[in-house]
Formats: C-alpha cells, sequence, structure tokens
C-alpha cells in the first residue's frame, strides 16, 4: 500500500499540494465518522449503568447530527481536491506525450506502417504492462506472450487506444 502511494506521489507532479489536502481532509473524515462510535458508546453506558434519562439520548443524537454535517462538509473538500488532482495529473501527461509526438517526422507513420517504434518495457507484460519509447512510458498490450521487464520491444500495431507490441529477439535468442 505504502509503495503505491509513493507511486501515486512522484506521478502526480504540481499536484501534489491538492493530494496533501485531500489526505489532509481525509484525516478530518475519519475523525468525524469515530464520532458514531462515541455516540453508541453513551447510549450503551446509559444502559448497562441503569441511568436511563434523556441525557444520554440528546448527547447520542448531538453526537450524530455532528458527525453527518462535519462528514458532509469535509467529503465535499476532500472530493474536490481529488478530482483535481486526479484529472490534471493525467491531462499533464497527456500534454508532455503530445508534445513529443509533434516532434516526430511527418514521414514516419502511413496508413500501413508505424515505422519502426521501438522501446524497453519496464514491468512485465502479461500481457499488459508499461514500456518506455524514447522517454515515454505507455501502457501496452503484449501480442500473445509474456514479455519480461527490460525486454526490447517493438510496436506492432495500435488499436484505438491499445497500443499492441511484440518483443524484440536478440541474436542469443
Amino acid at each position: 500500500m505504502i509503495g503505491v502511494l509513493k507511486k501515486i506521489w512522484r506521478f502526480a507532479g504540481k499536484e501534489q499540494a491538492n493530494i496533501g489536502k485531500s489526505i489532509f481532509w481525509g484525516f478530518f473524515y475519519a475523525v468525524f465518522h469515530m464520532l458514531q462510535v462515541a455516540a453508541i458508546y453513551f447510549v450503551v453506558l446509559a444502559l448497562t449503568g441503569g441511568e436511563q434519562t434523556s441525557r444520554a439520548a440528546w448527547l447520542s443524537l448531538l453526537l450524530l447530527a455532528v458527525s453527518i454535517v462535519g462528514r458532509a462538509l469535509v467529503n465535499r473538500f476532500t472530493q474536490l481536491q481529488q478530482t483535481h488532482a486526479g484529472y490534471f495529473m493525467v491531462a499533464d501527461r497527456r500534454v508532455a506525450i503530445g508534445d513529443k509526438l509533434k516532434r516526430v517526422p511527418m514521414g514516419y507513420f502511413s496508413d500501413r506502417s508505424l515505422g519502426e517504434i521501438t522501446g524497453v518495457t519496464t514491468t512485465v507484460l502479461r500481457p499488459t504492462g508499461m514500456a518506455e519509447f524514447e522517454g515515454v512510458k505507455l501502457n501496452v498490450v503484449a501480442d500473445g506472450e509474456y514479455i519480461p521487464k527490460d525486454a526490447r520491444v517493438r510496436v506492432d500495431h495500435v488499436e484505438g487506444a491499445r497500443v499492441v507490441v511484440r518483443r524484440l529477439r536478440t541474436a542469443e535468442e
């Protein structure tokens, strides 16, 4: 879990502040959520202690109301920060990939050929994973075979948003 959070943090780039705010507000969301447990505690304490007055009921009702209102308000801020960070993290990456594609020579691609685009897998492909092409990491799909990490691959074809790759065999293989 910590490893996943570290990867998200590195990927976030400029949006780390919004993720930090979301974590901050998420803590308070948990605190408001725990007020429900406190309300139940006071009810059980009153029932088992023989003190069956309206004081325990009103205290529990107050704790539940504060819990509900607090969670609603805090959840709004948390969701705003998460949505903003998630959208702009990916948008920034799309712009970076688009900038790299602008520099590809116009004659490089044709209707029948993608040219010879080669890269290296950064994860194991079974069949999906990540590969890096000239500094750009992309989600790719292996064309029918398991491909280990750090293997040379070439783009075979593109199906919509799917980039399909084949392993480039070395002389020893």
